[in-house]
């Protein structure tokens, strides 16, 4: 089993559908992307190069972006949060936060960046 699979395992049941439809938009939109474990969260890769990871808080869900700062003029809803250097992420609330096609529309940016 691996680390990534073990981690969904672990994820409490109000974030479960959450976490998972994350991933799935991950892969709907880069078939071909890498999934590990980096600091114990699963972590996707694009074109050999770490693009996303997901986490769960208490009351949320984030997909984050590794180099999001490089997509803010691909952000015009203002989805993505964060001031450091390099990382954003996006916090869902639920499932259905996910299926927002700005989200989407985020997520298949990465490759164009």
């Amino acid at each position: 089993m691996s680390h990534a699979t073990s981690y969904f395992q672990t994820v409490p049941a109000k974030h479960r559908e959450t976490v998972l439809a994350i991933r799935d938009l991950v892969f709907d939109c880069h078939p071909d992307a890498v999934e590990t474990t980096k600091w114990n969260h699963p972590s996707y890769a694009v074109d050999g190069e770490d693009r996303f990871y997901i986490a769960y808080y208490t009351d949320h869900v984030d997909l984050g972006f590794y180099d999001g700062a490089s997509l803010d003029g691909a952000d015009p809803e203002g989805l993505l949060t964060g001031t450091g250097k390099h990382m954003r992420h996006v916090k869902f609330a639920s499932a259905d936060d996910v299926r927002d096609p700005a989200v989407r529309d985020l997520v298949a940016a990465v490759r164009a960046h």
